[in-house]
């Protein structure tokens, strides 16, 4: 199942890209990527080595890995749950966030992924708007417009 979920959301992306190669800011702006569906089948894995296989089975197929390249020369940033905000909609586990937040960061570091995190230190919705399109306008300075560029925006209370 979470190879047809990375399967779809690799999909999108590629539209997104395509799309965003023919514009003038060449970005795109995802609030999911094709770590999520790796992170659930790490999450759910039966002991390590069920971890490996899982994430390697995912991680390793041609279509992640041109993903992946993309993912490297971007930047994600990993917005942390805010407890009050949290709320129990009888789908994500309460108890859990902690551990999707502590493997989405692992992946991300093992993939070589920059990322930045925000979490209950700016809670005005306003100013984490602001605090997103900065790191955007920084991430097209950085790479001087000369690549494509995307900011991937994770929501971990919704693993």
């Amino acid at each position: 199942m979470q190879r047809t979920i990375l399967n779809a959301q690799l999909e999108r992306e590629l539209e997104a890209r395509s799309v965003a190669s023919r514009s003038a800011a060449r970005m795109v702006l995802s609030d999911r990527s094709a770590i999520d569906p790796v992170t659930y089948a790490v999450l759910t894995a039966a002991n390590e080595e069920d971890e490996r296989q899982r994430k390697r089975i995912l991680v390793d197929t041609p279509e992640f890995q041109a993903a992946l390249r993309w993912y490297q020369e971007g930047m994600f940033i990993l917005f942390k749950p805010v407890s009050e905000w949290l709320v129990d909609d009888g789908v994500r586990s309460m108890e859990e966030w902690g551990q999707n937040l502590e493997v989405f960061r692992g992946i991300l570091r093992e993939l070589e992924i920059p990322f930045v995190e925000l979490g209950e230190e700016i809670k005005d919705l306003q100013s984490r708007v602001a605090f997103a399109k900065g790191l955007m306008v920084r991430t097209l300075v950085l790479l001087q417009l000369s690549q494509n560029a995307h900011i991937t925006v994770s929501a971990e209370a919704k693993l």
